[in-house]
């Protein structure tokens, strides 16, 4: 057994009630501090550029899924990959 699958099985078995208050306390705390660092870095410029290319890259590449990129909408204002 890969180490992988017990810690899965292991996780799959655990319910909320089997941990510590303290340990469902901080890992709420650390999700929330997650969200809270994600949200301020959108605003910072360098994930700006990142969120960019990444944006760019995936209008090269979503046209082998059937869908047209944001670029080639012309009546389209979002950047939402949708079929025009």
């Amino acid at each position: 057994m890969t180490v992988a699958r017990e810690l899965g099985e292991f996780l799959a078995g655990t319910k909320t009630t089997d941990l510590p208050a303290q340990a469902i306390g901080h890992a709420a705390m650390v999700i929330a501090s997650t969200i809270a660092s994600a949200a301020y870095g959108t605003n910072i410029r360098s994930a700006q550029i990142i969120r960019d290319l990444t944006r760019e890259q995936a209008d090269e590449r979503m046209p082998r899924y059937g869908l047209i990129p944001a670029s080639s909408c012309r009546s389209r204002r979002s950047r939402v990959q949708t079929p025009c």
